[in-house]
């Protein structure tokens, strides 16, 4: 069905695939009627024009317009809020010993852990080879500041690593991850210690669930991933975006904390626009009895002066609910709700009266502050999540159906693929490329961006929110890769993008078989799903 050459992409594959078989199913369509319809030439008057934007046509006027979007925009960046309480201690970890395993290295595994063997220096973030089912070693030794022990907790906290991995400190395994865009994290204590600690983390890759999109062969795998990663030096196979590469690709960090910690905010302004709700999740680490807890919630004006609400205390309870038939034994209306061990989840909605309502032209933002005290008022941790007020919807009922809406105005995304520049910025850590790179699209009237199969970093979402750009994640599954697998990604999917960003966000879940050259043996279907929400 199909010539492919060795070492191209499966875009360039698909480029030049030559289909031959297929054309016996080819049928001319009918030619239809066409209406006798006859437009009148009229000459109209001049005011009717539609006004058009000066046409760009060197890098000189593309320079001087870029330049004076930065000047109008600039203000949007701005952080006015107040700064938090510190809560946390944190070590970064921006390096580590690597290399390809080997079955010696598996068969002496203790002899990794002390550092036995050739080793390459590399700077974190990483990314890159071998592609395929391989494992690789990320070491390093660390010493901590007595600081982090007068903390409760000492946790190892990781942004993102691509694809599976094994975490060991000191020789202990603290625990597995598997996924290549969420950040996870694993409790450290009673393990960690001063002064010469050993992390050690192996990383697995594996085929993708499309197959071996840049070797010979057509060998599924279980890696979940399609397209537009980061690439990475090498002309064969790195020069592009394709690659299923691996690597620890965002930060490391270890952090000293309460023993109850905010791991997480939600915030989602209400269709009326009037109220914001405000989701936490709070971890409880340890052997310690549930605990009685109140947040206390300020809000604030991110990229302009304003105090919606400031030390606004949440007392936790929950309410008794009765059923048919229970009796009253005294029991009262409400009590205080218990953050027991593991993850514990608490709402709330605050008023937001005439809020400042983010728009493409006008990206106003604001900062929710969160602090977790204990019965007495004292002081756990304390988070802080960026958000903007707006509705964006689809239309059901429109005709033509499914119109967009931001803040009740129909609206028309215009858009692009990312191609994975943006999430190479961050990356790189080349923030200003970054900011240009989504303001160059506002340059050119769009306004929105398709993350193109590839979540990428918080840093996106947020310069994105920043920016006044909407942007859509996209999930990719197939039939290779099953129902569990492919749900449990988009859940993943959908938490992060929703953690990150309180944009118009559209999810989109693409399924399809692999992309084999035997279309007799392996039959293609692929269906989608679009799924658009705000945040």
């Amino acid at each position: 069905m199909s010539n492919r050459s060795a070492n191209i992409d499966c875009f360039a594959a698909i480029a030049t695939e030559i289909v031959s078989d297929r054309h016996g199913d080819l049928r001319h369509p009918e030619a239809q009627k066409k209406p006798a319809n006859r437009l009148p030439l009229e000459t109209g008057s001049g005011s009717s024009r539609i006004p058009r934007a000066k046409k760009i046509t060197t890098a000189e006027e593309l320079s001087v317009a870029l330049d004076d979007l930065r000047t109008h925009m600039k203000s949007f960046l701005q952080d006015l809020s107040p700064s938090l309480p510190k809560t946390r201690d944190m070590v970064k970890i921006e390096s580590f010993q690597w290399r390809v395993e080997t079955p010696e290295d598996r068969a002496k595994f203790d002899s990794v852990q002390l550092g036995g063997g050739a080793w390459e220096q590399v700077r974190i973030p990483h990314y890159g080879p071998p592609l395929g089912p391989a494992s690789t070693i990320y070491r390093t030794s660390i010493d901590l500041p007595a600081e982090m022990f007068a903390r409760e907790r000492q946790v190892i906290c990781f942004d993102a690593v691509d694809y599976r991995c094994q975490v060991y400190l000191n020789g202990v395994c603290l625990g597995t991850h598997e996924g290549f865009f969420e950040a996870f994290e694993f409790d450290a204590t009673d393990i960690a210690r001063a002064s010469g600690n050993v992390l050690l983390v192996r990383v697995e890759n594996d085929f993708t669930m499309l197959g071996q999109a840049f070797s010979d062969g057509d060998t599924d795998g279980d890696k979940i991933y399609a397209a537009t990663g980061l690439g990475y030096d090498d002309p064969e196979e790195g020069w592009h975006h394709c690659p299923p590469g691996m690597g620890i690709w965002q930060g490391v960090r270890f952090e000293a904390r309460s023993r109850l910690a905010i791991t997480d905010l939600f915030l989602r302004p209400l269709p009326s626009l009037d109220a914001v709700e405000i989701q936490v999740e709070i971890q409880n680490s340890g052997s310690n009895p549930p605990e009685h807890v109140a947040l206390c919630v300020s809000i604030y004006g991110r990229n302009f002066q304003a105090c919606v609400h400031e030390n606004h205390v949440h007392s936790v309870s929950g309410e008794w609910v009765r059923g048919f038939g229970d009796l009253d034994h005294g029991t009262p209306d409400s009590e205080p709700c218990l953050m027991g061990p593991g993850k514990n989840y608490l709402s709330l909605t605050l008023p937001m009266p005439e809020a400042k309502v983010w728009d493409l032209e006008t990206p106003w933002l604001y900062q929710a502050h969160v602090s977790l005290v204990d019965a007495d008022g004292g002081l756990f941790d304390s988070a802080s999540r960026q958000f903007g007020m707006r509705r964006f919807e689809q239309e059901e009922s429109s005709e033509p159906k499914g119109k967009f809406r931001l803040n009740g105005r129909e609206i028309r995304l215009r858009g692009a693929n990312t191609m994975g520049n943006l999430d190479l910025c961050v990356f790189r850590g080349d923030f200003d490329q970054l900011h240009d790179d989504i303001l160059l699209a506002k340059l050119t009237n769009l306004n929105f961006l398709r993350l193109t199969q590839h979540p990428v970093q918080r840093e996106v979402y947020e310069a994105c929110d920043s920016w006044a750009s909407c942007c859509r994640p996209t999930c990719l599954s197939s039939d290779r890769s099953g129902a569990i697998n492919f749900t449990n990604a988009f859940a993943k999917l959908l938490r992060w993008s929703v953690s990150c960003a309180r944009i118009p966000v559209a999810f989109s879940c693409l399924s399809s078989t692999s992309h084999s050259p035997q279309p007799a043996q392996s039959p293609t279907a692929s269906c989608s799903a679009t799924i658009w929400s705000c945040f």
